[in-house]
């Protein structure tokens, strides 16, 4: 974050953003229902939340490298958290 004054004692901040790109792969096998999430990179530690429609968790996982069973007949969400990141994507 960036702090600019903009009068004597208004503070104006503005977000510095750097996209990350991570080795993550997310896969989902509708005749299945099965969703997996994967990165090559054993260093990168992070929990995987997976929501259904009406925001409630479905399933969790506090390790990535994971294959979840999701109930069929619903739109999903998925929130990947990693220490300072996070990544998020949903139509699943």
């Amino acid at each position: 974050m960036q702090t600019h004054q903009t009068g004597s004692a208004d503070l104006s901040i503005m977000e510095a953003r750097t996209p990350i790109n991570l080795p993550i792969s997310v896969y989902y096998d509708s005749d299945t229902n099965i969703l997996e999430v994967w990165c090559a990179d054993d260093n990168i530690q992070a929990e995987v939340y997976v929501y259904d429609d009406s925001g409630t968790v479905e399933a969790y996982s506090p390790y990535m490298n994971v294959a979840l069973q999701l109930t069929p007949y619903h739109s999903h969400s998925i929130l990947i958290k990693g220490d300072g990141w996070e990544a998020e994507g949903g139509g699943v």
